[in-house]
């Protein structure tokens, strides 16, 4: 741990001295002018390769830091290449990992990666083959933590509501009781919820149960207030378990009635007036979500081939890691299109009344392909796929 601190500290003076860093006044952060910062690649060695998680966590923070929360409003005005530029870094360190493991180690690596190495970070270490695949493995959970926390760091900044929703908030998960205790007025209420289901519909379903509005509510989890900006987090980011206990109080009216008719007209023109910019918000919060670095990884990076290899390792904890990385992505635009062409096709196969049929006699292929989504001994797939298609 002091060493990690010495590093730190060094690290923060010669960029400091470089005019790459700039401290802010009486605070622990800075301010990075230039991300060129020297020593950044040995930074990525520590949080890549050093045995201890506490240290590797202490370095993933600084990493994020350094690559996003610490930068100047002039360079976040890019967030787009900064994104880009931060998976590639992601995506270039982790095909060199994968490419010293090699392909018959990628299929058929068996050794924890939860396994710490034992042996300093030296390149004079002489490691044995299984020592070497372990610390490559190791490496490889590291990287997906990593880009887990980079999304996360990045996108709890957007608060409104999402068009582009992550994978998770795509399907039902897990049943969770939610017993809400009220303060004001004094009631117990009971809800039956899902682990993926957002912060901001339960808000929702609160107020609608006390008649008031969703502003009004104010959630209390382990005496700890979830502010309207958690409303876009799933009920399981927040660590919500069945059962679960909460506090809520309401604020402020409950009912805001309008009764004149003159107001009523009033507000019909002033929501014509707004409805131009209105739209121009939406499109503007449309291109915001676009450039989120989730969204860029689904989109743009292609990252769902390497993940669902990751997963064909079979090691449980980078298993583990590649579902939740997942969870956060948009569902992969292949899937979401091979099942939306399918229900095309049976859509249309049902509104001409006709049954098509192939050359042989047999079913269209259509049915085949949605098998075959769905199989694990099909071509490409594995029962990880199967379980995402199935979600």
């Amino acid at each position: 741990m002091k060493g990690f601190q010495c590093f730190k500290t060094f690290f923060e003076n010669v960029n400091h001295n470089e005019h790459k860093m700039k401290k802010i006044a009486n605070t622990c952060t800075y301010t990075i002018e230039k991300m060129d910062l020297t020593g950044l690649d040995y930074l990525w060695r520590i949080v890549l390769e050093v045995p201890s998680e506490e240290i590797a966590m202490l370095a993933i923070r600084l990493l994020l830091k350094l690559s996003y929360t610490w930068l100047s409003p002039k360079l976040k005005k890019d967030s787009l290449n900064i994104h880009k530029k931060f998976i590639l870094e992601c995506y270039k360190r982790l095909e060199h990992i994968m490419s010293v493991l090699g392909h018959h180690s990628v299929s058929h690596a068996a050794t924890s990666a939860t396994v710490a190495a034992t042996v300093p970070i030296t390149h004079e270490a002489i490691l044995s083959p299984s020592a070497i695949r372990t610390n490559n493995l190791l490496s490889i959970e590291r990287l997906l933590m990593i880009a887990e926390h980079y999304i996360i760091t990045v996108e709890d900044l957007h608060a409104g509501p999402r068009t582009l929703l992550p994978h998770g908030a795509s399907f039902h998960g897990h049943p969770i009781t939610v017993n809400i205790n009220c303060d004001v007025p004094k009631q117990h209420i009971t809800l039956q919820c899902h682990s993926n289901e957002s912060l901001r519909s339960l808000r929702h379903r609160i107020a609608g149960r006390l008649n008031v509005t969703p502003e009004q509510v104010q959630i209390f989890n382990n005496e700890k207030m979830l502010l309207s900006s958690k409303d876009p987090k799933l009920l399981y980011q927040l660590e919500f378990e069945d059962e679960q206990i909460i506090f809520v109080k309401t604020t402020g009216s409950s009912v805001t009635m309008v009764t004149n008719k003159d107001e009523i007209e009033m507000q019909d023109i002033r929501a014509d007036d707004t409805s131009a910019s209105g739209c121009n918000r939406q499109a503007y919060a449309l291109e915001q979500e676009r450039i989120m670095p989730g969204v860029i990884m689904s989109t743009e990076c292609r990252a769902f081939d390497k993940l669902y290899q990751l997963a064909e390792l079979e090691e449980p904890s980078i298993t583990s890691h590649v579902q939740r990385l997942l969870m956060l992505l948009p569902t992969d635009p292949v899937v979401q299109e091979a099942l939306d062409s399918i229900g095309q096709q049976f859509t249309l196969t049902c509104t001409t009344g006709s049954t098509s049929m192939d050359d042989s006699g047999g079913v269209v292929p259509t049915t085949t392909n949605l098998k075959n989504m769905f199989r694990c001994t099909a071509a490409g797939m594995s029962p990880f796929r199967v379980l995402y298609n199935l979600e």
